[in-house]
C-alpha cells in the first residue's frame, strides 16, 4: 500500500510530470514547423467532402425529427460539447489575435485585409489554429444534431 508521500508515488507523479512536458516539447515543435499548404492542397483537391457532409446533414436534420419517438435526454452531453468548442475556440484565439496584432501593427490594416491570406497566417501556431478552426466547422455542425436528437 502506498501513500502519497511514498517514493514509488512520487516517481508516478514525476513520470506523469515528465510525460506532459514531452507532449508540451512535440505540440509546441508541431506548431512552430506547421506549414498549411498541403492541407490546403488536400481540400482544394475534394471539394466533395463538405458537400458529403452537408448532404448527410441535411439528411440528418430531416429524417430524424420524423423517425425519432421522443426527445433524448442530452443536456449533459450537449453542456459537455459546448464547453469543449468554447475551449477550442479561446485557445484559438490565443494563438490566431497576437498574430493578427502584430501584423496590424506592422504590415496595417490594408496588408491584413488585401494580402493573399496564406501569406501571411499559413505557417507556424497561427498556420496550424486557422487550418484546425476551418476543419472545426465539420464538428461544429454537431450543435444541430443535438438540437435535433433533443427535439428542439
Amino acid at each position: 500500500s502506498s501513500t502519497t508521500g511514498s517514493p514509488r508515488a512520487s516517481r508516478k507523479a514525476q513520470v506523469t510530470e515528465d510525460r506532459v512536458m514531452a507532449s508540451m516539447a512535440q505540440w509546441s515543435s508541431l506548431e512552430a514547423s506547421f506549414d498549411m499548404a498541403p492541407i490546403q492542397t488536400w481540400m482544394e483537391q475534394h471539394a466533395e467532402v463538405p458537400v458529403a457532409a452537408v448532404g448527410l446533414y441535411l439528411g440528418f436534420i430531416f429524417t430524424i425529427p420524423q423517425v425519432l419517438q421522443k426527445p433524448l435526454n442530452l443536456k449533459f452531453s450537449f453542456a459537455m460539447w459546448n464547453l469543449l468548442l468554447s475551449a477550442f475556440s479561446f485557445m484559438g484565439v490565443t494563438r490566431i489575435v497576437p498574430h493578427l496584432l502584430k501584423t496590424l501593427s506592422q504590415e496595417g490594416f490594408v496588408y491584413s485585409v488585401c494580402e493573399e491570406p496564406t501569406n501571411w497566417y499559413s505557417t507556424g501556431s497561427s498556420g496550424l489554429w486557422m487550418a484546425m478552426f476551418v476543419l472545426s466547422k465539420f464538428p461544429e455542425l454537431g450543435d444541430t444534431i443535438f438540437l435535433v436528437l433533443r427535439k428542439k
